[in-house]
């Protein structure tokens, strides 16, 4: 028997008899289970921007996704009416700090048939340095402020050719 690679149950009759037609043939009856699947294919990195994107898990069976209470703040699923088909809808929303960050989801079968799989999301740091608009500096010299936007650690460097006036 090859395996069902269908979300379906098969039957399939033979029948045994003698070659002569002397003796009365039996049928044998087979039923092959239907293949419960999910599987998974490359899980992709989510920017730091967040948005909305498909995962491509093929499964024929219907799913029950859950997302680990940790990750509920910033993954969330999209539900969709039939769960049967071949992509995962979830929304990520941005990810405002300077550390990457990770989530799991676990896709089950909801009869408890196919082997759950978890779904690792990872998310990209955002760096963010923005600085306003370019003052000028009057003849006279004094000290100003810059208005500069950061959500990491930085550094300053003042090139060597302007270190003795800035």
């Amino acid at each position: 028997f090859e395996a069902n690679p269908n979300p379906d149950i098969r039957t399939g009759k033979v029948t045994v008899k003698d070659k002569n037609g002397k003796v009365s043939p039996i049928t044998l009856t087979f039923v092959q289970a239907e293949k419960k699947v999910i599987a998974v294919g490359d899980v992709m990195e989510i920017p730091a921007e967040g948005g909305t994107f498909s995962v491509d898990v093929q499964y024929n069976t219907d799913v029950v996704v859950e997302v680990e209470s940790a990750a509920q703040s910033w993954i969330s699923f999209v539900a969709v009416r039939a769960l049967t088909s071949g992509k995962l809808e979830f929304r990520f929303a941005e990810n405002g700090s300077t550390d990457p960050r990770q989530g799991k989801v676990t896709v089950k079968d909801k009869n408890g048939k196919a082997s759950p799989i978890t779904l690792t999301f990872v998310q990209a740091d955002k760096k963010v340095i923005t600085v306003g608009d370019v003052m000028e500096i009057p003849a006279e010299g004094g000290t100003f402020s810059v208005d500069v936007q950061y959500n990491t650690d930085v550094v300053v460097e003042v090139e060597s050719a302007a270190q003795s006036w800035i």
